[in-house]
């Protein structure tokens, strides 16, 4: 175990944790005040480890709380005592510095930043609280098999539905179509060769397949059915019912394949890979800053607490994306997303709250003794 982060991989490393800075130069390193380990840092976290000895700036002997660290290394973990290979990669939006008086090892709460210290290339955030201040409809995002995307509108997405399934159906009625006539080619042609087994009376046939080809292969199929016994019928019946699942499987698979076939001569639609999204505008609890939140695949009931208003919601692991209007934007899915009450509180009235209740405990309380 190395300040609560374990590098004999029997704890997760993403977990909040403080930590002090041993060294900068000529690589960061961090203590937890026995053990030490160096530390691969991102792009505008080194901006910052680069401007030592100003205030501004990380020097040795600060501690950093960091959220969602990566530990890089052996897969099953090293000892402590040798940790050679082994590194921890950090992010600058998951890392701030900690208070002076702040212990070493684990946060009992997740780190929470705002967004105006936010940067675009800076990592995934550990957790916003944010106001939502605007929602959208809900909107459909499609990606196409060549290449190239597009964002529709709920009814827009409905009318392209329709006319897709309307478009695989005239595809495969046409395929199955042309198996079917091929099966039916190659069916005249198998009862051409049928011969009658040499007594053909139905008092000989002892099997419903037997039964079966001799219907098949002779001229006049209603004099052999005349001649049959309820059980011989019965055989027949069943046979026929077993030809007939066999058949329907065949041409199934015909048309699968041909289908396929089709998809990749670029003859017929790739299947669509559509997803829900949710678009807001948030601002940040602490600050003025406002920027566009999407929600991948958003449930019916995240969408109603989200129409609120003033909603207050704690989101875990947003990552921060470009934007064109805005200094960046956010995308997270529904799985991270904490609704609390408009004070910030967790809503009583949310039967998914009372459920995690214990885990909006941990996330929604932003530290105070964190700082960067």
């Amino acid at each position: 175990m190395f300040g609560g982060i374990s590098v004999e991989r029997d704890e997760s490393s993403e977990r909040t944790v403080v930590l002090l800075v041993k060294q900068i130069k000529p690589e960061l390193v961090l203590s937890d005040g026995w053990y030490s380990i160096p530390c691969d840092v991102d792009s505008p976290l080194a901006v910052v480890l680069s401007r030592v000895g100003s205030k501004l700036s990380i020097n040795p002997g600060h501690k950093l709380c960091i959220s969602g660290a990566i530990l890089r290394g052996p897969r099953n973990g090293v000892d402590p005592l040798h940790l050679e290979g082994a590194r921890l990669s950090i992010n600058y939006n998951s890392t701030r510095r900690a208070r002076w008086y702040a212990p070493l090892g684990f946060c009992r709460k997740t780190l929470t930043v705002p967004l105006f210290s936010v940067l675009l290339h800076g990592g995934t955030l550990p957790l916003i609280r944010v106001q939502v201040t605007s929602c959208s409809s809900l909107m459909y995002f499609e990606k196409f098999a060549q290449g190239g995307s597009v964002i529709r509108k709920e009814s827009d997405e409905i009318k392209e539905q329709r006319r897709f399934h309307e478009e695989m159906v005239e595809i495969q009625e046409r395929v199955r179509k042309e198996v079917l006539s091929k099966i039916e080619e190659e069916g005249w042609t198998a009862k051409r060769k049928l011969r009658p087994r040499g007594k053909n009376k139905p008092s000989n046939f002892t099997s419903g397949e037997e039964i079966y080809e001799a219907v098949e292969a002779s001229h006049d199929p209603s004099q052999i059915l005349a001649g049959l016994t309820a059980s011989q019928k019965e055989m027949l019946e069943r046979h026929r019912e077993n030809v007939q699942s066999a058949l329907r499987a065949r041409v199934e698979e015909a048309v699968r394949r041909r289908m396929t076939e089709l998809r990749e001569k670029e003859e017929c639609p790739h299947e669509r890979k559509v997803a829900p999204l949710l678009k807001l505008l948030v601002r940040c609890t602490s600050s003025r800053v406002e920027v566009p939140l999407t929600i991948w695949r958003p449930s019916e009931e995240l969408r109603t607490l989200l129409s609120r208003p003033h909603v207050i919601v704690a989101i875990l692991r947003a990552k921060a994306t470009s934007s064109r209007n805005f200094p960046f934007g956010l995308t997270t899915t529904q799985s991270n997303i904490h609704c609390l009450s408009s004070d910030g509180s967790p809503g009583k009235e949310d039967t998914e709250q009372k459920k995690q209740r214990r885990t909006l405990e941990d996330v929604a309380v932003p530290s105070k003794r964190l700082r960067f």
